[in-house]
């Protein structure tokens, strides 16, 4: 399956009255990785959930990285 990860980057539209979709790349030592979208409901009561989850090749990971900044890249 091919991803296109630049468009996904360079969404910047958040407003307060929608619905927020964020999305989790996961790495670790081994070759590929994970992605995870969360979506976080503005309604208060509404629980945020995992929408959709799958692994990735680690050529995925290495477009990925290669335009997210190193700074935003956390341990868990």
């Amino acid at each position: 399956m091919n991803h296109d990860w630049e468009q996904l980057k360079d969404f910047r539209e958040f407003r307060g009255d929608v619905d927020d979709a964020i999305v989790y790349v996961i790495t670790g030592p081994h070759d590929g990785g994970m992605i995870m979208l969360i979506l976080d409901p503005t309604e208060l009561y509404a629980r945020v959930e995992i929408h959709h989850e799958a692994t990735i090749t680690s050529v995925d990971v290495e477009r990925i990285k290669a335009f997210v900044p190193e700074r935003e890249w956390h341990q868990l």
